[in-house]
Parts: structure tokens; C-alpha cells; sequence
């Protein structure tokens, strides 16, 4: 929980110094192609980077309590380490705009983290207990326990597999990479349930 609230503190001063160093009016969104389709008020920039980290703050105190497997989770190493990987999302954000400003490609910036984001989390994912709220919650993976470490074994390997993949490609093409990153995690996801559902139909459904 420590080092959560350490990266949530990180967050709040990185909000605050981008907006104290960047420009009145800064890049907020961005087409695939990393060129920016909007540009805003620094202000703008700061109160969504602030919404993201109070999000997740109020998720991640807020679950554990509210889940009726609330103790199995709050114990649970992988649900803080998990989420130690999504305080770093609060933390990169606010430097987007640095990104373009300073002639960085913005879509390689992007697919860079995001690999980087499920190389962390696949190494977590399998060390996650069953729960209602975060993980692969599939209805057989919350019938049954075996299924639901079986599951999450698999979304681990294939989310680090696929972070692999797309983080020497976001460097190369970075337009193929997220492209490659978009479909290989929905083709990820649609495994995963199938996967679940044909492992309870074979191990545990009666």
C-alpha cells in the first residue's frame, strides 16, 4: 500500500509540474498518428491527469471494501501490485504534450507504455485472488477457483507475450505496433472467456 501511495504522490507532483512548466495551450488528444486533433488550456490538462489519479485512488480503497470477497483481496499481493502498475498511468499522462512538443513521436511514447503496462500486469495477474471487480471475471471464473488461477495463469503469459511483442515494434513502426497491440488484446480477451468457459465445461461442470 506504501509504495501505491507513493506513486499516487508522484502522480500529483507530475500533474503539477506539467502544469507549471508547459504553455497556456498544449496538445490533449491525438490521432493514431500522434498528431494532436485538439488542443486545450493546460488547466484542462491538469484536472484530467488530477480525475485519473482520484479515480483510482477511490477504486482502489473503495473495491476491497464493497467486494464480498473483500478480505480474500485486500491481502491479495497481486491486487496491490496491480495496481502499482495502474498509479503509473496518472504519473505519464501529464507528459503526453512534452511528447509532441519536443518532436517525440507521440503514438511510439504510447505503445511503449502500454507494453510496458502489460508486461508489469501479466506478471501479476496469476497472483490475484478471486474476486468480483478486478481480474479476468468471467461467470466460470467466479463459479470456481481452480478455473479462475487456471485463467489467470494464461492472461499473465499472454499479456507479457504481447508486451513483448509490441514494445521493439512501437520503436520501429509504431503505427503497426498499436495496431498490433489493439487487436492482440481483444483477440486476448475473446480467448480468455472461450478459455474459461471450455475449462470449467471440461474440469468442473458435472
Amino acid at each position: 500500500m506504501r509504495i501505491n501511495l507513493a506513486l499516487a504522490g508522484a502522480g500529483l507532483l507530475a500533474n503539477l509540474y506539467a502544469f507549471f512548466s508547459l504553455p497556456r495551450r498544449v496538445p490533449l488528444h491525438f490521432e493514431l498518428s500522434g498528431n494532436p486533433d485538439r488542443w486545450g488550456s493546460k488547466g484542462e490538462l491538469f484536472f484530467t491527469g488530477m480525475g485519473i489519479l482520484v479515480v483510482l485512488l477511490l477504486v482502489y480503497f473503495l473495491v476491497p471494501r464493497i467486494d464480498p470477497k473483500r478480505k480474500s483481496l485486500w491481502t491479495s499481493r497481486g491486487y496491490h501490485l496491480l495496481f502499482s502498475a495502474m498509479f503509473l498511468i496518472p504519473i505519464f499522462f501529464p507528459f503526453l504534450p512534452y511528447f509532441y512538443l519536443h518532436r517525440f513521436p507521440v503514438t511510439s511514447a504510447v505503445v511503449v507504455f502500454l507494453s510496458l503496462l502489460l508486461v508489469i500486469m501479466g506478471n501479476y495477474l496469476p497472483s490475484i485472488k478471486p474476486n468480483y471487480f478486478v481480474g479476468i471475471r468471467t461467470p466460470w471464473t467466479l463459479e470456481d477457483e481452480r478455473v479462475w488461477r487456471r485463467t489467470h495463469r494464461v492472461g499473465g503469459w499472454g499479456f507479457v507475450l504481447l508486451g513483448i511483442i509490441t514494445l521493439p515494434l512501437a520503436i520501429l513502426f509504431p503505427k503497426m505496433a498499436l495496431a498490433v497491440f489493439l487487436v492482440g488484446l481483444s483477440a486476448l480477451i475473446v480467448f480468455l472467456i472461450i478459455y474459461s468457459y471450455l475449462l470449467w465445461k471440461r474440469e468442473i461442470k458435472p
